[in-house]
């Protein structure tokens, strides 16, 4: 096969599900930044959803796979394989480049059924190590792993830690790996919003410190850790209100904890937002507990709005924070240790404001989304070159 080099090549980009977290938005700005003269990206999701409306804001073609869903379902996942094999068939993708666990399964192997040249499959997380899963489900989606990384070109990994994990589990072998950090769109987080009036929007009292977390209410974030640090908090500084940003099945229960906590007047549940680049403006610290994060793209984020993190030792997390500088790390499951980091951020203004100033400069120097898609073109290109006659 020869792919000329002023020849547009098309990446079909397959992603799970149709919400904004870390691996859609990592999908879609990878999908973005692609030189519009060299490649033809098309994303191909499981349902429609806020990652859809906003690949159709970027003027990104977009298929929907109904039956491609984020449960194990027999029936369901074979279906999802005819489909993607059928829109595979249909466009003669040279690259298909795939996100997420399910998708990254059904999508390599339907790829090496149709003969696609080039499969990368980019890993946001370690599914065989989440602590929700048991000893048998951890197994089977390590199997799983390995037999697709065995159909797949290059594999990416959004941190090192996270590629420490896979190694280590014996996935693959070193030379298929290579981290590429998921970038960040610095200047659209360093903006400057009118915070009283986003204050009041939110139901901030505009007096109030506020204590920011963003993310899907689900299990696996940590929430209920952050919730149970908040009495602990309001021991030593009253005028504190959590703000959690985001939605999923644990918000009721959350809600629940938090009045049985009583703490309800001190947290706000927004729901989901479209302008989290302008909420994190109003958060004087971001926090994030998660039990488990492949790297943790929001607290980039925050980092680059000038916001000091408290967030857990856990994942890529370490790996994408300057730790005493911009951020303080904790054990997971500690909501005392949560609560003594935010107190002492809490307590001194100024020590605030060192690690705002730090936070900002670090990532903007190693985390923006130009570099990420340029080192993702180098991955193209490279296999290109290698298994085509690429002129």
């Amino acid at each position: 096969m020869v792919i000329q080099l002023n020849s547009q090549i098309k990446v079909l980009h397959i992603h799970t599900r149709g919400i904004v977290g870390g691996s859609g938005t990592n999908t879609l700005l990878s999908m973005a930044g692609l030189p519009q003269d060299k490649f033809i990206p098309i994303l191909a999701c499981g349902s429609e959803g806020p990652l859809v409306d906003e690949a159709l804001k970027k003027d990104l073609a977009v298929v929907i796979l109904p039956h491609l869903k984020n449960k194990i379902n027999i029936f369901d996942d074979l279906l999802a394989l005819f489909e993607i094999i059928g829109l595979i068939r249909q466009e003669k993708f040279t690259i298909v480049h795939t996100h997420n666990s399910k998708a990254g399964i059904l999508g390599r192997f339907a790829a090496r059924i149709c003969g696609v040249p080039i499969v990368v499959h980019t890993l946001h997380s370690c599914v065989f190590n989440y602590p929700n899963l048991n000893w048998f489900q951890k197994r089977f989606f390590l199997f799983l792993e390995k037999l697709a990384a065995k159909i797949t070109d290059k594999l990416i990994t959004i941190s090192e830690p996270l590629k420490d994990e896979f190694i280590k589990a014996k996935v693959a072998s070193r030379d298929k790996f290579i981290t590429i950090y998921s970038g960040v769109e610095i200047e659209k987080f360093k903006l400057h919003s009118n915070i009283a009036e986003k204050k009041q929007e939110l139901g901030i009292p505009e007096n109030k410190f506020v204590v920011g977390i963003v993310g899907r209410l689900d299990e696996g974030k940590g929430h209920e850790f952050v919730l149970k640090s908040v009495p602990l908090v309001l021991n030593e500084v009253k005028d504190v209100v959590f703000t959690f940003v985001g939605d999923g099945p644990l918000r009721k229960s959350l809600e629940n904890l938090a009045t049985e906590l009583g703490i309800r007047e001190n947290v706000i549940f927004t729901g989901i937002r479209n302008d989290v680049a302008e909420v994190l403006q109003v958060f004087d610290i971001f926090c994030l507990a998660s039990l488990y994060e492949g790297m943790g793209r929001v607290i980039l984020e925050a980092q680059v709005a000038g916001k000091p993190v408290v967030a857990t030792r856990i994942g890529g997390i370490p790996d994408i924070v300057c730790e005493n500088k911009t951020a303080f790390l904790v054990k997971t499951k500690d909501a005392s240790s949560l609560a003594g980091a935010l107190l002492k951020l809490i307590k001194d203004d100024s020590l605030r404001q060192a690690m705002s100033d730090a936070a900002e400069e670090f990532v903007s120097f190693k985390f923006s989304s130009e570099k990420m898609v340029a080192d993702i073109i180098k991955v193209y290109e490279e296999l290109l070159k290698n298994t085509l006659e690429y002129d």
